[in-house]
């Protein structure tokens, strides 16, 4: 049982936002509360003392609560049964016949800070948010719950689980991978680039490709699987380079690659004449905070721009950005400059998303992050 949950009460209308589905409670927007144990649970109340919804609370930062429930319903397994049940049946629509995809996207999928990915029998969670690790006995039975689930891994800022595997084998797009889980970025391999990678394909047939930021090799091995005559892959993380050359060898694909690791404007710098077909950019985000805006933009259009050299008349710019501070108006904004840098002319064919496994809520633009822009140069 939650018992002698602690309250918090809010601005008048400050609920307003609340009620219509935002899920962060702000440390400006309050009058007042009696809660100090970082990730335990909170009731809201507005300031007619009406319930509004029942959260957890957070030690850091600007966030004082993220919305668990618009009830005063118990957190318990049989809540985070439900939670999951309704995120599964969404996945099961969109990947009928696989069991690698993004299971919880937190607040999309009603559990704020909270990101569970599948592969294969396993899931890997992560979060830094205290409350689920306070909470983390109720998460394991609810996903224990579910048949084909054998190994359940925990990864926060507190803890990484001795057990957890270097890899785990797993098939995205009829191709198979190694997914790093110990030492990874995110959860072991990027899911929301997943239909991407699909829709870039019908450029690849026959081309030689640059991937530059390889990382374990998912953008080469979908180019290679859909025809490319041969791909460069550029990484700076040794690591990424042993991985990707793993996952190609996997595939039957490794003669049909030459890797790199170095920076890709060092790779430029000493190949400045080569041209491709196509140029994959699928760079780390750049702005990961606010401040950050200024440079990353300026950093953005200057891959950019050399990728936009390299690339022979007629050929395909697939470039992307993972920064939630580069609006989809920044990022068309930044490729319009670096063409004009490079006196090139590029006509836009395809803007999307993350895969549909990670969602969006409407009222929480906050949320929103990765674009892929499929350009053709001139």
């Amino acid at each position: 049982m939650n018992k002698s949950i602690p309250t918090a009460y809010i601005k008048e209308n400050e609920e307003k936002r609340i009620l219509r589905g935002h899920l962060w409670i702000f440390k400006n927007e309050l009058l007042k509360h009696n809660s100090n144990d970082d990730g335990e649970i909170i009731d809201i109340f507005n300031s007619k003392n009406r319930f509004i919804c029942r959260g957890f609370f957070q030690k850091e930062g600007n966030i004082f609560a993220r919305v668990l429930s618009f009830h005063q319903e118990e957190i318990n397994t049989h809540f985070f049964i439900k939670k999951l049940k309704t995120a599964l049946s969404l996945r099961t629509k969109l990947f009928p016949r696989s069991n690698v995809y993004r299971w919880i996207h937190a607040e999309s999928d009603f559990l704020p800070g909270l990101v569970i990915d599948r592969y294969q029998s396993s899931v890997i969670i992560t979060t830094q948010c205290k409350f689920y690790s306070q909470y983390k006995n109720y998460l394991f039975d609810a996903l224990k719950s579910f048949k084909d689930i054998e190994n359940i891994y925990f990864k926060s800022e507190e803890e990484l689980p001795d057990d957890i595997p270097e890899e785990i084998l797993c098939n995205i797009n009829n191709l198979k991978f190694y997914a790093p889980i110990k030492k990874a970025q995110k959860t072991g391999l990027f899911l929301d680039q997943r239909l991407n990678y699909t829709y870039s394909q019908k450029y690849m047939i026959g081309a030689k490709v640059l991937d530059c930021f390889c990382y374990v090799g998912l953008w080469t091995c979908h180019c290679i699987q859909a025809g490319a005559m041969n791909v460069v892959a550029v990484d700076s993380s040794s690591d990424a380079i042993y991985r990707a050359r793993n996952n190609l060898e996997l595939n039957g694909y490794i003669n049909r690659a030459i890797f790199y690791n170095m920076e890709i404007e060092e790779y430029f710098n000493q190949n400045p004449q080569e041209e491709f077909d196509v140029i994959i950019l699928d760079p780390p985000a750049y702005a990961k905070k606010k401040t950050d805006f200024k440079k990353a933009f300026l950093k953005y259009q200057r891959i950019n721009s050399i990728a936009l050299k390299h690339i022979i008349k007629g050929g395909f710019l697939i470039t992307c950005s993972c920064s939630h501070y580069i609006s989809p108006t920044d990022f068309r904004e930044i490729i319009k400059r670096s063409a004009r840098n490079v006196s090139r002319e590029v006509r836009l064919l395809e803007f999307h998303g993350a895969s549909p496994d990670h969602p969006e809520i409407l009222i929480m633009p906050e949320l929103s992050y990765l674009k892929c822009a499929i350009f053709q140069v001139f």
